[in-house]
C-alpha cells in the first residue's frame, strides 16, 4: 500500500487533488448543517457576496463550537480518506486505461456515505440521518442504534480504508505485469 501511495502522490498533481477534494468534502460536511442559514443569506437581497462569503467561513472556523471533537475528528479523516480515494482511483484509470470495478466503486460510494451518516453536531445529532428517518417517520430507531453517530462514523472511514487498500493493490498489481 506505501509503495501505491508513494508512487500516485510523487506526482504533485495527484497531492493537490487530494487537498482540493479534502478541503471541498470538509467544507460540505461542515456547512451542511446550516444550510437553510446559508440559502436565507443568500436568497437576501440586502447581502453582497462579501457578506456571504463571511458567513461561509465563520461558519467553518466556528465549526470547533458547533460541533464534538469526535465529530471533528471524523470529518478531518473522512474529508482527507476520500480525496486519497478519488486521487488512486484517478491514478488507476488513467495508467490503467480500465474502469474500476464494481466492489471498489461501492465501497468509495459507501464510505463516504456512511461517513456523513455518522456526522453531527453536538446539538441535532447526525447531520443526514436524523432528518432521513424523521422523513421516514422512524426517528426512534436511531435511540437503538449502539454509539449512534460513533458507529457510523467509524465504518465510513473503515470502507475509505479498505478502497484505498483495494485500489492500492490494483496499482501495485499494474506494475508487476
Amino acid at each position: 500500500m506505501l509503495f501505491a501511495c508513494k508512487k500516485v502522490f510523487s506526482n504533485t498533481i495527484y497531492t493537490a487533488m487530494t487537498i482540493t477534494i479534502m478541503v471541498l468534502v470538509f467544507s460540505l460536511l461542515i456547512l451542511l448543517p446550516n444550510l437553510e442559514l446559508l440559502t436565507r443569506v443568500a436568497m437576501s437581497s440586502s447581502t453582497t457576496f462579501f457578506d456571504f462569503l463571511s458567513v461561509v467561513i465563520g461558519l467553518i472556523f466556528s465549526s470547533t463550537t458547533s460541533f464534538s471533537a469526535l465529530s471533528i475528528f471524523y470529518i478531518m479523516s473522512i474529508s482527507l480518506l476520500f480525496g486519497v480515494n478519488v486521487a488512486m482511483v484517478v491514478y488507476y484509470i488513467k495508467t490503467s486505461k480500465k474502469l474500476p470495478q464494481t466492489k471498489e466503486t461501492v465501497t468509495s460510494v459507501g464510505g463516504m456515505v456512511g461517513g456523513v451518516l455518522g456526522v453531527g453536531c453536538v446539538a441535532c445529532g447526525s447531520i443526514a440521518l436524523s432528518p432521513l428517518l424523521s422523513l421516514l417517520g422512524i426517528s426512534a430507531v436511531v435511540t437503538f442504534i449502539p454509539f449512534s453517530s460513533s458507529l457510523f462514523g467509524v465504518l465510513g472511514i473503515s470502507a475509505l480504508l479498505f478502497s484505498i487498500t483495494i485500489t492500492s493493490k490494483r496499482i501495485q498489481k499494474g506494475n508487476v505485469c
